[in-house]
């Protein structure tokens, strides 16, 4: 009964695995997207320095996910996927951990329960096809978590919390809950907590101070200002909690939402009532503290609080709460029938990651552009304007295929381009004039092309805002449109501008 049991096991596992690597793989070579380009140029920038310090923009992804992702490059290639690479493979890393704390605070169905929701949290698997470090964040939060579980030799914990932080920045949040874990289980003593503690501060603080601290700026916090309480903030918090819970849940789960945040407080409630005991305890400062942590890092103005990809290093603590929930009647359950339930519960969550869909970023189409330039007998004799929203992703084409047409950037804003203070609601004619008066004088006579990638996800009439304006203000300069129809139909328009 114990090998069939062991054989389960291991069927059940690399089942587990097969099901979040069939949900993860879909898209991954894709187009990437705006900020997907933005890490991918600055990997591929000549030098090192240039790399932690992109001069276009605050380099704000961690240095140990650019070191990997930049060696990676080097020996696989400039292949989206390879971008993308580190990403899926701290993904698949999620799910197992998820699977290991499980099993180790809630045997023996709890395990595979806390595997599959990681398996298949939308989040999750999201962002394990993005070339940013978010599944990174995830990865490293599910190790610390493990770390407070399982208390393994101080080196152990000491080498996992400096390598997190140099892949998560939120990471810092799991920290003392590593430090009061050892304390309380008697594995350190205070003098040699306070030695691991220096050697842990030495190296943290040398990151903060020459890397951290000069990749930041106002722009930056500017973009995360609507991610912070004005006011009524126990309200604020009460609302990104439940956002918290709700975003990084496998979608049909959405349903029952309030049920599973109901599970996720009964497990708050039973692990206090019996905090004496040593699971239980564990628990607690595995999840609870590193979600009071997030919240205190967000008042003090430090870190965002609430949107899906600023909390994904929060999905381990949601699914373990969830778990927690739910394990009252597991312990009563015989060994063959868990075994049967954890088979039953694998393989619907195989064919729960092949039925999808997931979530993916809305494709740029890039390559449907350098066609469209090529088809368009677009030559240096024409200039192309290029939006800041599209701007990245265009150096990156750029890179891999040089095209014979002069480029310009625009400085004209949207929501998601932080560099430029304006909204939606700010962007007035006087905004374009000036890049389009420069276009013109360098332009005249000639055709002046307009990119729209077809950003759909942040536009639901699929234009991109500062083009509206842009297509405007040539047309009031009699500027003929060439190439007629809809930003939904075409990706390139040209204007034929008369001479002055």
């Amino acid at each position: 009964m114990t090998q069939r049991l062991r054989a389960t096991e291991v069927v059940c596992a690399a089942l587990l695995l097969v099901a979040a690597t069939a949900a993860r793989l879909p898209g991954i070579n894709g187009d990437l997207w705006l900020d997907e380009a933005w890490v991918a140029n600055s990997v591929l920038a000549p030098t090192w320095r240039d790399m932690f310090f992109y001069p276009p923009w605050l380099q704000s992804t961690p240095p140990l996910y650019l070191v990997i992702t930049r060696l990676l490059v080097a020996m696989l290639g400039e292949a989206n996927w390879v971008f993308r690479l580190f990403s899926l493979l701290s993904g698949l890393a999620s799910v197992g951990l998820a699977l290991r704390l499980g099993q180790r605070l809630f045997p023996p169905l709890g395990g595979w329960l806390a595997g599959a929701l990681v398996a298949l949290s939308s989040s999750a698997v999201m962002f394990s096809k993005e070339g940013k470090s978010y599944s990174a964040e995830l990865c490293v939060a599910l190790a610390l978590m493990t770390v407070i579980v399982e208390l393994p030799a101080w080196w152990v914990a000491w080498l996992t919390m400096l390598v997190a932080f140099g892949f998560s920045y939120s990471s810092v949040i799991f920290f003392p809950s590593v430090f009061v874990a050892y304390f309380f289980a008697g594995h350190w003593r205070v003098t040699q907590g306070a030695k691991i503690a220096a050697a842990l501060a030495l190296p943290l603080a040398a990151t903060y101070w020459l890397y951290v601290r000069p990749n930041q700026g106002g722009d930056l916090h500017e973009m995360w200002s609507s991610l912070f309480p004005a006011s009524d903030w126990l309200g604020y918090y009460f609302r990104a909690t439940q956002l918290i819970f709700w975003s990084h849940l496998w979608p049909p789960l959405f349903t029952a939402r309030k049920l599973l945040l109901l599970l996720a407080a009964v497990g708050i409630a039973r692990a206090g009532w019996q905090l004496g005991k040593d699971r239980d305890g564990r628990l607690l400062l595995a999840t609870v503290c590193p979600l009071l942590g997030a919240v205190a890092l967000n008042l003090i103005g430090f870190y965002p609080y609430g949107p899906e990809r600023f909390s994904v290093y929060l999905i381990g603590v949601v699914t373990l709460l969830i778990v927690a929930g739910l394990d009252w009647p597991l312990p009563k359950l015989t060994p063959a029938i868990s075994a049967g339930l954890a088979f039953v519960l694998v393989t619907g969550t195989l064919w729960a990651s092949w039925a999808g869909p997931w979530p993916q970023r809305v494709e740029v189409g890039l390559s449907e552009a350098r066609q469209e330039l090529l088809r368009r007998n677009v030559n240096r004799g024409d200039l192309l304007f290029v939006a800041p929203l599209q701007w990245e992703s265009w150096l990156l084409a750029q890179r891999r295929q040089q095209l014979p047409v002069e480029t310009m950037e625009g400085r004209v804003a949207s929501a998601c381009c932080p560099r430029d203070g304006r909204w939606q609601a700010g962007i007035f004619e006087a905004d374009v004039a000036p890049e389009m008066d420069q276009l013109l004088a360098r332009g005249t006579g000639r055709r002046i092309w307009m990119l729209h990638l077809r950003l759909a996800m942040f536009n639901p009439d699929r234009r991109t805002i500062p083009e509206r304006w842009q297509r405007a203000y040539l047309a009031r300069k009699g500027c003929r449109e060439e190439y007629a129809g809809e930003f939904h139909s075409t990706v390139l328009t040209a204007y034929r501008c008369p001479v002055f």
